[in-house]
């Protein structure tokens, strides 16, 4: 049975759209993940998504945009959802980055004004990624938020973690939490007061809310995936790159992606064709961006592109090497897969982990191709944490003997 209420969830980047998503489905709701530009008032498959959904996240693609344009697409995306749940009812909720990366004040000034709320909740930690919150300010892994390492991200880089100056005074109403269970009070005390009809918060409290309200399901959850599993990790995190390495040490094969527009087409084939060997023989592959200088920033048009050209090879390796899941980190590079892909819009199974996104993939019947698509944020975890995961996915139950008889 599917859970009474509506959510129409509004983020900023693909990954944080999914690991929103992740915890409603993971708790009965039907959800879906909407890439940018599917808000058009015009479009009949955006409304046919609506209908058919209990929870709709919208990705507007506006972490790396213009702060006016961020802001005019936030509007576009609530007023999208109005007409979308204006029969049934809903609730709004505005995702942030837990470490406010991107344009979060001018997002959640018009999501606020968009909503016509008088003061906006506001819960951005997610202690299950190390993220929380103390007086008013972002930790990051017990370190305030510029001494962390989201502040060195080459493309979006932190600043400061002080959430007063994202709005006027008394225009958010900022709560502190420091565990899971702060956030389940939160999201409590917001239902008590009625206040659940705009809220704005990271994929903690997103999770807390589907917990709260949901009931949980048996989910189909990617576990050993059948054939080999492609992880994708194009983002320039610190943290995204040490995964990377510990996972080719670990055994994958490690492959540096030749997206230099100027390399040789014979380059990138022989990099393709190795993938494709590989994973036709089960293998787990790495397919990674070349890693950049210490403090190196990264322009937005460039880095687009070279997601661009990652994700075509992507394509060349899946549509060949029929991997048994894709696993993408970070948001850009996910968002560019997708789109290569046509895999949008996506529907959301659950979570591997907290923070860590299920999506199915509904092949034709008898036809070849990955099942799964498994996403996760560049900057989430440890060292390990992506070794860990992808071992999730490949390790095969064990199977209990019967005794001999004697």
């Amino acid at each position: 049975m599917a859970p009474p209420l509506r959510f129409w969830v509004i983020a900023d980047d693909l990954t944080g759209a999914l690991d929103t998503a992740a915890p409603f489905a993971a708790h009965g709701w039907r959800t879906c993940v909407v890439p940018w530009p599917g808000a058009s008032a015009r479009s009949t498959a955006w409304r046919r998504v609506a209908g058919a959904s209990d929870v709709v996240v919208v990705d507007t693609a506006s972490r790396h945009v213009a702060p006016r344009e961020a802001a005019r697409r936030v509007t576009a995306a609530v007023a999208a959802g109005r007409r979308a749940v204006a029969r049934e009812g809903g609730h709004f909720y505005k995702k942030i980055d837990s470490t406010l990366r991107g344009n979060v004040a001018a997002e959640l000034a018009a999501f606020r004004a968009a909503t016509a709320v008088e003061r906006l909740p506001l819960a951005p930690a997610f202690p299950a990624q190390g993220r929380t919150t103390r007086d008013g300010a972002v930790w990051v892994d017990g370190r305030p938020l510029g001494q962390s390492a989201a502040a060195r991200d080459a493309l979006a880089p932190a600043v400061s973690g002080d959430l007063a100056r994202l709005a006027p005074p008394h225009a958010l109403d900022v709560i502190d939490a420091r565990t899971d269970a702060d956030l389940r009070r939160i999201a409590a005390r917001l239902a008590r007061e009625a206040r659940l009809g705009a809220v704005a918060g990271s994929g903690g409290l997103a999770g807390a809310i589907a917990a709260r309200f949901g009931s949980p399901r048996q989910a189909t959850a990617a576990r050993a995936v059948a054939g080999g599993v492609l992880v994708v990790s194009g983002s320039a995190h610190p943290v995204a790159q040490a995964q990377a390495r510990a996972l080719v040490a670990a055994g994958a094969l490690g492959l540096i992606a030749p997206i230099d527009p100027r390399t040789p087409i014979r380059d990138r084939r022989a990099t393709e064709a190795l993938a494709i060997d590989a994973l036709a023989a089960g293998r787990t592959v790495v397919l990674a961006c070349p890693a950049l200088p210490a403090g190196a920033r990264v322009p937005v048009a460039r880095a687009a592109a070279a997601a661009g050209r990652l994700a075509r090879m992507v394509r060349a390796v899946v549509t060949a090497g029929a991997p048994g899941a894709v696993f993408t980190v970070g948001g850009d590079t996910t968002a560019a897969v997708v789109a290569a892909m046509s895999w949008a819009p996506l529907a959301v199974d659950g979570a591997l982990v907290p923070g860590v996104a299920v999506v199915r993939l509904d092949a034709p019947s008898g036809a070849a191709g990955p099942r799964w698509l498994i996403t996760k944020s560049g900057g989430f975890g440890d060292p390990q944490t992506l070794r860990r995961l992808v071992r999730r996915l490949t390790s095969r139950p064990r199977v209990r003997r019967s005794p001999t008889p004697r």
